[in-house]
């Protein structure tokens, strides 16, 4: 026993013939059992198979110890890695049918709908939609004191739970662990595993088979990349108390931000201990909670600082427009690929948004010079169905031909301009008229071929296909063949 955790155990000599001392050995395990805290029910079930068999008449059944949680009868579940979701038909402990089980608790369930062959020791029966698999894991090592040196990306066999798979360890700031010394590591899994943060686990070597140590799970989802990995951090996911883990969890999390119901399947604390740290952290201003999702507080910091400083300049480089537009703003930040952090919108006071529009709040937008603007619609409608197109427009005008986009833009909102594309407008008056003139010829002829219609308005082919796409798209033609039609309505 020397140099293992029993050898400072007492020792109790015994007789099962004779009965001698059965009944100190009683009291004495009796003594030891009431000092076992009892195991929380508060946090997400989870219950690793170590059994699969088919049950006459009842069908599949697997059994196991509860780990965490509880669960009743005609719950649904799944079942991890694999996926699999199913309903709890039945619950035994010892023989005897339940309506919940608790942890601690050794189980039998009957689940409904789903083969023994679809199952295996080792999957995790679970809540759905909290847990997830992994094949990627951070973890702190501890080896034996008689246990041979561990070296970097040596081959391991790993246990969690019920399950065993192969892995790989990458060690971090060490070539290798001497007996009983320990290290932190990253272990790659052949097959992946369902494990949560501070869940433990043991190591083998993997030839010839030999128990090396164990260790703790710090974080069964950790960054890839090693310029994302602080030493501290991986530190503090150690020693720190749940706030800490937590916030570095999140802090990991980048500009995606993570859900609390993530937060509740990595972390294998209750639910009750996960809502004070979070609130903790909240108090103290370390992390931004938008609905039910959490950004850390730096992440905000830094999407603040670039989002202001991007909307003054926006600001700046176009008097005219009301805002940036959300879709703009995301490839300007470089942010299309964490649409999540856009919920941080409504949380910055300097801003304001209206439908897709982003803006500062303390910038008005110019408003279109008076003479300016009837200049633009002279230009556009003297020349009736054959206008300038934007970029004549601008240099006729000696207007930057953005500044023309812009304008055209408010001009087109207020109702003066009819934009038919990006470079061709027509005024207000001209595009009534033009419709005018459809009608007129639709009532004397059903069809209509583009040569017609340029015929009609006095224009160019050009003009005309422009006219007939806008047309068409806006549903007052439709083209049939090489023909128009006009769309009835009502």
């Amino acid at each position: 026993m020397k140099g293992t955790f029993l050898e400072k155990a007492g020792i109790i000599p015994v007789s099962a013939k004779s009965g001698y001392n059965i009944e100190l050995l009683k009291e004495k395990i009796r003594e030891l059992a009431l000092k076992v805290d009892e195991k929380s029910t508060k946090g997400v079930f989870r219950m690793p198979i170590d059994r699969v068999f088919t049950l006459k008449g009842f069908g599949t059944v697997v059994t196991g110890t509860v780990l965490s949680g509880k669960i009743a009868l005609d719950s649904p579940v799944e079942i991890l890695p694999t996926g699999f979701r199913t309903k709890i038909r039945g619950l035994q402990s010892h023989g005897q049918a339940l309506k919940e089980v608790f942890a601690g608790q050794r189980v039998g369930i009957n689940l409904q709908g789903i083969s023994k062959d679809d199952l295996k020791r080792g999957d995790i029966v679970t809540v759905p939609d909290k847990l997830k698999p992994t094949s990627y894991i951070e973890v702190k090592i501890q080896l034996l004191k008689d246990a041979t040196p561990l070296k970097n990306n040596a081959p391991i066999h790993f246990y969690l739970t019920t399950s065993e798979t192969i892995g790989k360890v990458k060690l971090i700031g060490k070539d290798e662990i001497l007996p009983g010394q320990d290290a932190f590591a990253h272990i790659k899994l052949q097959d992946p595993i369902v494990a949560m943060a501070k869940d433990r686990f043991i190591i083998r070597r993997f030839s010839p088979l030999q128990t090396l140590g164990g260790g703790i799970v710090l974080d069964p989802d950790p960054p890839r990349r090693k310029k994302e990995l602080e030493p501290e951090q991986i530190e503090l996911l150690y020693s720190g108390d749940i706030s800490d883990c937590i916030e570095i969890k999140i802090k990991r999390k980048g500009m995606r931000g993570i859900l609390i119901d993530e937060i509740e399947g990595w972390i294998n604390v209750d639910m009750d201990e996960i809502q004070k740290a979070i609130d903790k952290l909240l108090g103290k201003q370390r992390i931004i909670k938008v609905n039910n999702h959490l950004f850390h507080g730096n992440v905000f910091k830094e999407f603040k600082v670039n989002l202001v400083n991007l909307l003054t300049d926006f600001h700046r480089n176009n008097p005219l427009k009301e805002g940036l537009p959300k879709e703009e703003l995301k490839v300007k930040m470089g942010v299309e690929r964490y649409p999540e952090v856009l919920m941080l919108l409504s949380k910055i006071e300097e801003i304001s948004l209206e439908g897709s529009t982003v803006k500062l709040k303390s910038v008005e937008k110019e408003e279109v010079d008076p003479k300016l603007e009837r200049n633009i619609i002279a230009e556009i409608g003297q020349k009736v169905f054959q206008p300038p197109f934007k970029e004549e427009i601008a240099k006729n005008l000696n207007i930057p031909e953005t500044k023309l986009s812009d304008i055209l833009k408010i001009l087109s909102k207020k109702g003066k301009l009819v934009r038919i594309n990006d470079s061709l407008y027509l005024t207000k008056e001209n595009y009534e008229k033009m419709l005018n003139l459809l009608k007129d010829f639709f009532s004397k002829k059903q069809d209509m071929t583009v040569s017609e219609f340029r015929t009609m308005l006095n224009t160019t082919r050009k003009y005309a296909i422009d006219f007939l796409e806008y047309l068409d798209s806006n549903k007052i033609t439709i083209r049939v063949g090489e023909a128009r039609k006009l769309v009835k309505r009502g």
